[in-house]
């Protein structure tokens, strides 16, 4: 049996695999502990409560940040500082007694998607989340692309105002609206302010068509149904002239469980170097 998380900087999710290729029932969700030991506690709890001893053979998942594979730590994660530098690997693999895999929420959010959602048949996917920050990652042939540290396209330059840089997630993340707005983005109706959002992610998303080369663009996250996609469409037609044809736009469609998806598929390919 596979464990599968997805901590966020708002919810944590949580599943099951048995066959390697599926996720068991319906996904569990909660709030996601600021307190890292509370983390640990309630993902350990969740999987010693559907996981018999000796049942588990891998535990694999995202968590919302720049991550250090190499000490299995959680090196930036603005929307959840009381995790950063702890040795969370280490730690719950010592609990549950497996092998533990981490990746970027949004790189596993994006792999899902590529393998098994509205990606899937794509060569190169260029995957971005919508949703209390902004994320993402470039997929592929099925697999997270080669990099350094991490994908941040949520924290590329879109603008420079007396001295200070503006990223793309202070301007289209929900934590972004709120700041600027004083609202939650769920609480706002006004058809201007989503007309506004999607022209500004316009231009993050012209970024990642120019750099990242991809087939197909996949947006996600909680905030991508109130994007305006004729409109988000309209406007790379109008910012990019350089290429003679623009990738497909497509709303995510696995909706909140595409990480789930990234960490099965993750997990499903360790297991596989073992036979």
């Amino acid at each position: 049996m596979f464990f599968l998380f997805d901590v966020g900087g708002t919810n944590t999710r949580m599943g099951f695999s048995r066959d390697g290729s599926s996720i068991e029932g319906e996904p569990i969700m909660t709030q996601t502990p600021q307190r890292y030991e509370d983390g640990v506690a309630l993902l350990v709890e969740s999987a010693k409560k559907y996981a018999a001893p000796g049942q588990l053979r891998v535990a694999a998942g995202g968590l919302p940040g720049v991550i250090d594979q190499m000490t299995g730590t959680l090196l930036r994660a603005p929307h959840l500082e009381g995790w950063v530098g702890k040795p969370f690997v280490a730690d719950l693999s010592a609990a549950l007694g497996v092998a533990v895999l981490i990746e970027n929420d949004a790189a596993l959010a994006g792999l899902g998607e590529a393998v098994y959602g509205a990606g899937k048949g794509h060569d190169i996917v260029a995957y971005l989340t919508v949703s209390t920050g902004v994320g993402g990652a470039r997929i592929v042939r099925g697999a997270i692309d080669a990099h350094h540290v991490g994908f941040e396209p949520g924290h590329q330059i879109v603008a420079h105002h007396d001295q200070s840089y503006i990223t793309l997630e202070s301007l289209v993340s929900g934590s972004g609206i709120e700041r600027r707005l004083g609202k939650k983005s769920e609480t706002i109706s006004d058809p201007a302010v989503w007309q506004e959002v999607t022209g500004k992610l316009a231009i993050g998303v012209a970024n990642v068509i120019l750099l990242w080369a991809p087939n197909v663009v996949v947006i996600g996250g909680a905030l991508k149904d109130r994007l305006l996609l004729p409109m988000l469409e309209q406007h790379l037609g109008q910012i990019i002239s350089v290429l003679p044809t623009l990738p497909k736009i497509i709303l995510a469609s696995l909706k909140s469980v595409g990480g789930l998806y990234g960490a099965l598929e993750i997990a499903r390919r360790e297991v596989s170097k073992e036979i």
